[in-house]
C-alpha cells in the first residue's frame, strides 16, 4: 500500500495518496508502534505530501514527530535525521512567511 501511495504522490494524485498514507500510518502505529522505523517513514511520507501541497500547518507536526522518532532511533547526527530536520525547518519558515503575508492583507 505504501508503494501505491508513493506512486499516487508522484502522479500528483494527492487525495488518493493521502488516503493511503493515512491508512498505512494507522496500521503501522497499531502493529509496529509509534517509534518503529517504518512508522517514522510513514509520518515523514505524509508530512512531505502535505508540504509539497503547501499545507504547512498539517506537515509541521508530522515532521516534528518524525524528527523526534529518528533522533531516538538513529541519533541526531544521522543523515536521515538531518533530512527531516531540514524539511521541518523549511516548513516552519514557510509557515512564518505565510503568517507575515496574511498580516499585510
Amino acid at each position: 500500500m505504501n508503494a501505491l501511495a508513493l506512486l499516487y504522490r508522484d502522479q500528483d494524485e494527492y487525495e488518493k495518496a493521502e488516503r493511503l498514507f493515512l491508512e498505512v500510518l494507522a496500521i503501522r502505529e497499531q502493529i509496529l508502534g509509534s517509534n518503529h522505523p517504518r512508522t517514522t517513514t510513514s509520518l515523514y511520507n505524509l508530512a512531505l505530501l502535505y508540504y509539497n501541497q503547501s499545507k504547512f500547518e498539517q506537515a509541521e507536526p508530522l515532521f516534528q514527530r518524525a524528527l523526534t522518532s529518528r533522533e531516538h532511533l538513529l541519533g541526531r547526527e544521522n543523515p536521515r535525521t538531518l533530512v527531516v530536520l531540514k524539511n521541518l525547518t523549511c516548513c516552519q519558515k514557510n509557515m512564518e512567511k505565510e503568517e507575515k503575508l496574511q498580516g499585510r492583507e
